[in-house]
């Protein structure tokens, strides 16, 4: 009896969100060493400005909308996408201007993603209530 032979084959194709995911953390890498933080700790500042946000702009609403919106994996991925454009089109394109020790570095950084920056910018508001849109019509499905 002949012996099988079982041949695998592995597909070089990359999909296009690991595209993106690979975008993403190289975006995250120049930005970790222009301000001197590790990937973990850019990962817990955008997960605490994630939080901060979400519990600013639902203030005396019940949990249950604000855990709606929180744990929302819609919410969570634009959140996401929209601190990478920020890092893409805001903070990496004004630090090719600065000395590479320069404290202004971590200052711009911090003031391009915080929360309050946010919470007054017409753009990511506008956004944001079309993600929230779609949460809700998520919810009215399940």
């Amino acid at each position: 009896m002949k012996a099988i032979k079982h041949i695998v084959l592995h597909s070089t194709a990359t999909t296009h969100i690991a595209k993106i995911r690979q975008t993403d953390r190289s975006l995250i890498d120049q930005v970790c060493i222009l301000i001197g933080w590790s990937y973990e700790r850019y990962c817990d500042y955008q997960f605490n400005n994630y939080v901060e946000f979400v519990d600013r702009m639902f203030d005396r609403y019940p949990l249950e909308m604000v855990n709606e919106v929180k744990y929302s994996a819609t919410f969570r991925g634009f959140w996401n996408n929209e601190a990478s454009l920020r890092n893409q089109t805001e903070f990496l394109p004004f630090a090719q201007f600065e000395p590479e020790d320069s404290p202004v570095l971590l200052s711009e950084f911090l003031y391009t993603h915080s929360v309050l920056t946010l919470m007054h910018d017409d753009l990511f508001l506008m956004k944001y209530n079309r993600v929230l849109d779609i949460i809700r019509k998520e919810a009215k499905c399940h």
